[in-house]
């Protein structure tokens, strides 16, 4: 049986999430950085990978290919508007075996060239502030035939930072969008992801059923099955969860999963805040996004901010 000795899940981001710096300027990693990164990825037997936002010439160029030479887990890439559009009628992503490709069309982050609101997989990341805007989109999508609708939780870098209890979605606003996200799925076969406990339970009462419905929940995953690793080569427990552990380089990954720090932080992640001892939710909430609430709260002992309980 193959040994992971690394995350199941890891988010390999070459350009800060635009949702996270929606100014940031759209610069690539060195190639060097590249290839020592994608090296360390398949040295540590990643089960599945995502890559955010690579560029179209070094997917037309093979370079990230090359850097991902023997990686043998499931690929999966989320491309910006931008490049999605200048990859229009071409598909590097075939040499790469990626089996999902998203369209980042998180609204608020800048214009979204025409053409692209028939892009089979999008993906929409969630404030306060653009839940209409998010919402009409993802209408959008379904109307014009996306097959998968993806809805990731939300990172934990720079802007989004500076303002975070302002992007948190109260339990009103999950309620409508879950409502209006039902009303656009009935009658289309739409695999839909969510990556928010509480949204995902507000989708299950309106009757829709997102994608791992059925499954048994087992809590906040950082630093588990799910880790992180940013433009500048930095590795964290989650996108959510912003405390670094390495710089990526020959043998971090499984360093950082057999070491001291990261045992102690799991320890707290698995703590559950005392306000949840008697939530009905709890086997499979076990307090929510545990990355959001530390960071809100500057303790472990609180539920995440995507708890829908009364």
């Amino acid at each position: 049986m193959k040994r992971y000795a690394a995350p199941l899940r890891l988010t390999w981001d070459w350009a800060w999430p635009p949702i996270a710096h929606p100014g940031a300027p759209r610069q690539r990693p060195a190639p060097e950085r590249v290839r020592e990164i994608g090296a360390e990825i398949v040295r540590a037997r990643v089960l599945m990978l995502e890559v955010g936002y690579p560029d179209p010439d070094a997917l037309l160029s093979g370079e990230l290919a090359a850097a991902l030479e023997g990686f043998e887990g499931s690929l999966s890439l989320v491309l910006t508007p931008a490049a999605g559009a200048a990859l229009q009628g071409k598909r590097p992503w075939e040499a790469l075996g990626a089996e999902d490709v998203w369209l980042d069309m998180t609204p608020g982050v800048g214009e979204i060239p025409g053409g692209l609101d028939d892009w089979p997989a999008q993906r929409f990341s969630l404030t306060a502030g653009n839940l209409d805007a998010a919402a009409a989109g993802i209408e959008r999508a379904v109307a014009r035939g996306a097959g998968a609708i993806s809805l990731p939780n939300l990172p934990l870098f720079g802007g989004l930072c500076r303002d975070a209890a302002a992007a948190t979605l109260s339990v009103g606003q999950l309620t409508a969008l879950a409502g209006r996200i039902a009303a656009a799925l009935e009658g289309r076969a739409v695999d839909l992801r969510v990556h928010h406990y509480g949204l995902w339970q507000a989708l299950r009462a309106a009757g829709a059923h997102p994608h791992g419905e059925g499954s048994p929940g087992a809590g906040c995953q950082a630093g588990n099955a799910l880790a992180y690793i940013d433009p500048e080569g930095v590795l964290y427990p989650c996108a959510s969860l912003p405390v670094p552990l390495a710089r990526v380089s020959a043998g971090a990954i499984a360093a950082a999963w057999s070491g001291a720090d990261l045992a102690a932080l799991r320890r707290s992640i698995a703590r559950l805040p005392e306000a949840c001892a008697a939530c009905p939710s709890e086997p499979t909430c076990r307090g929510g996004c545990r990355g959001w609430a530390h960071y809100l709260a500057l303790n472990w002992n609180t539920p995440g901010p995507d708890c829908i309980r009364p």
